[in-house]
This record gives structure tokens, C-alpha cells and sequence, in this order.
């Protein structure tokens, strides 16, 4: 576990996101699980069946509390140096004001939540970020917009690029998961530095800090999501997000709590398909990957992609 995580902090720090003297190595995980010796013995007699699977995420649940913990609870505030030129200030706000409009904080009526995944006219908003935002997308997956990580809404607006964007620009392509890997390392840079927690941030906004873990075909990312979008309710839940004295703020803050509890569902869902798959099967044919006879039936029984009765569809 440890190794993995190194790993992704690598590539973070080479991609001059992640100061360098922050290391993983200092983590210590929880005591192990007294079910891990017994599941490494059934594994080495081939042996491991369907009820040893959710002691497995138990056990990765277990052990990335220990890294985990300190994103939730630590009290400091998030650290940034402002390293972004006035140009792209613009654009970061324009990408926020577009994906997270202003106004939403104190008006109920303004739900933002139904163009991320509900719009009324798919093709129509697909068009608009397409037209709007199509060049920042490639300018952020070459790599030209990395500055904006060093602030906490540079961080956020440049994960909406990479993940949000392209799943609308690239609907049915396998480019809408081209830049989900460079997503999952901004987040992993943006948490350590407890951008997340950033008083300029919103709970939606926050959230959207662990959409690119939930994207992600791998079973560690996708537990360390349902932490985060759990600990994000609680913190709803227990005040701990700044509000103003508006009372339609404070309903605001309420309605998150319960879209993030809400989020936490579907991110279980998705956990279940990597834990079953190790991949999303709905994604096979934009990538270009032949489906199992196992996977061509699981997609005829939910074509959504994912057992839930009201799941959103893999393509948003």
C-alpha cells in the first residue's frame, strides 16, 4: 500500500506539483488485520471466494486510515503560494464561475448539480464546454496549466479540466479518460496540501477533489474516495464549513451534506465494479478493450455500468 502511494507522490514531485521534502514515508498504518494472514493463505491455495472480498476492502479501508485521517481532521489551514499570472486567473475563474456558478451558494434554485449529471439537453452543454473550454483542456493535459495548482481554486479548476471536461468535449471517446491519471495525481498533491479544506471552497467544490479518485480503475483510489466523501458529509453535518449569515446558505451547506452522502452511494458502486472486474466494463468499447462473456453480461443486466438502481451513467 505504502509503495503504491509512494509511487503516485513520485509522480507527483516530478511534475513539480508536490514539494519536495513532503513524504509518505513518515505514515505509519494501523496495527494489520487479523483476517490478512488467513486471506494470504487461501490466496497461495487458490482458494479466495466471494466472501473474502469484502474483507479485502477492509482491509485497504484500515490501512489508508492512516493517511486519510489527517485530510479530515487536521485543524491547519491549506498552504499555497500563488504562482499563476493574471491571464490565467481569468481563466481559472471563468472555468469556476461556469462549472460552479456564483450565485448557487445562496440560491437553491440555481442547482448546479443538474449540469453536471442531469442536464436537460446533453448535446447542448457538451457544445458550450466544448466551445468555451476545448483549448484549456489541451493546454492542461500538455502540461501548460500546471501553475494553477498552486493555489487551492488553480488546483480545482485545473481538476475540472482534466476530469470533468473531457468526459462532456469526448463523450463516447476513449479521450474522455486520457488525462483521468494526471488527474488522480493533481488531487493526491492538492489533499497533501489540504487544499480541500481551503476556505475559499465550497462542500460541492471541495468534492469535486475526489471525483478523479472514483474515475479511477484501481481498488485503492476508489476506498479512498468513499473516505473522503463521507468525512465531506460529516464536516457538513458538524458546521465545520464557513458560511454567510444567509439563511439560504446555511440550507445550502445542508443540500451538500446530503449530495455528498448521495455521492458516497455511487462511489460505492463504482468501488463494487473494480472490486468485481478490476476495471469499468461500461468503458470497453471507447477504449477499445474486448468485453469478458462475464462483463457482456453484467452491462445487459445494468447498462448504466454500475449496480445501483439509480446510478449515474459512467459517461458523467
Amino acid at each position: 500500500m505504502k509503495a503504491a502511494l509512494d509511487q503516485a507522490f513520485a509522480r507527483v514531485r516530478r511534475r513539480r506539483l508536490l514539494p519536495a521534502p513532503l513524504r509518505l514515508q513518515d505514515y505509519h498504518p494501523p496495527p494489520q488485520s487479523p483476517y490478512l494472514r488467513p486471506l494470504a493463505a487461501s490466496r497461495r491455495h487458490g482458494q479466495v471466494h466471494a466472501l473474502s472480498r469484502p474483507i479485502k476492502v477492509l482491509q485497504l479501508q484500515s490501512a489508508l486510515q492512516g493517511v486519510i485521517s489527517p485530510l479530515f481532521y487536521s485543524s491547519s489551514n491549506a498552504t499555497s503560494v500563488d504562482q499563476i499570472s493574471m491571464e490565467h486567473h481569468g481563466d481559472i475563474a471563468r472555468v469556476l464561475d461556469y462549472w460552479f456558478p456564483p450565485s448557487s451558494a445562496d440560491d437553491s434554485s440555481n442547482d448546479p448539480t443538474k449540469k453536471w449529471f442531469l442536464p436537460a439537453n446533453p448535446e447542448a452543454v457538451d457544445a458550450e464546454i466544448r466551445s468555451q473550454f476545448g483549448p484549456l483542456v489541451e493546454q492542461a493535459r500538455e502540461g501548460s496549466l500546471d501553475d494553477w495548482a498552486s493555489t487551492p481554486l488553480g488546483a480545482l479548476a485545473l481538476t475540472v479540466l482534466l476530469d470533468q471536461f473531457p468526459r462532456n468535449i469526448y463523450r463516447g471517446s476513449g479521450l474522455s479518460y486520457a488525462s483521468d491519471a494526471q488527474a488522480v495525481d493533481l488531487v493526491v498533491a492538492s489533499m497533501a496540501r489540504e487544499f480541500d479544506r481551503s476556505p475559499d471552497l465550497t462542500p460541492l467544490m471541495a468534492m469535486f477533489f475526489y471525483m478523479p479518485l472514483m474515475h479511477a480503475e484501481s481498488l485503492m483510489p476508489q476506498v479512498a474516495a468513499i473516505s473522503l466523501l463521507e468525512g465531506l458529509a460529516a464536516r457538513c453535518r458538524a458546521g465545520s464549513f464557513a458560511t454567510s449569515a444567509s439563511p439560504r446558505a446555511a440550507v445550502a451547506v445542508e443540500e451538500a451534506a446530503k449530495f455528498a452522502q448521495i455521492s458516497c452511494d455511487f462511489a460505492k458502486a463504482h468501488r463494487d465494479v473494480i472490486l468485481r472486474f478490476g476495471r469499468f466494463p461500461s468503458r470497453n468499447a471507447a477504449l477499445g478493450r474486448e468485453s469478458t462473456p462475464d462483463e457482456v453480461e453484467f452491462l445487459r443486466q445494468n447498462p448504466s455500468g454500475f449496480v445501483s438502481s439509480g446510478a449515474r451513467s459512467e459517461q458523467k
